[in-house]
């Protein structure tokens, strides 16, 4: 083989390589195995009022065999979605994602932790449901799930 066509395999290797890098780090699904062993439990959402917030709680649990990150939220009821640390002083958003390690489990109603939808399209009563999404390095997960009372 010329130098000059196994340059050109290895530029074609390398941007491939390239492409499938930008692809994970959009968040473009890749294959169901990436949410092996992961399962997500106990998934509800707070009722809530037209342009208004409404909280979501939700346990995590990473069973699979590397660590996932939890990106953000969203649902069809919502212009959006927040994560958020909760602390003494307040809060404050989660900008580059959650990591959940391998062997761990998030319960987000007992964790320093928050999620909530933004800006609800409508209000949100009892009973209710909407489909909400969790948006993963590796894809998205939607569940369809119920509005419980505040």
């Amino acid at each position: 083989m010329s130098k000059a066509r196994s340059r050109t395999l290895v530029a074609l290797v390398g941007a491939a390589g390239l492409l499938a890098q930008m692809a994970l780090a959009d968040g473009l699904p890749t294959s169901a195995e990436a949410f092996y062993g992961v399962t997500i439990e106990n998934v509800h959402v707070t009722q809530g009022q037209r342009g208004k917030n409404a909280t979501v709680n939700f346990v995590i649990d990473n069973f699979s065999y590397r660590d996932v990150y939890l990106q953000g939220i969203s649902s069809d009821a919502s212009a959006g979605g927040e994560l958020f640390y909760k602390n003494a002083f307040g809060q404050s958003s989660i900008e580059n994602g959650l990591p959940i390690m391998q062997d761990e489990s998030l319960d987000l109603a007992s964790s320093h932790i928050g999620a909530r939808l933004t800006d609800l399209n409508s209000g949100l009563l009892p009973g209710d449901h909407l489909t909400l999404k969790l948006h993963f390095r590796e894809g998205q997960i939607a569940i369809l799930t119920h509005v419980s009372p505040q």
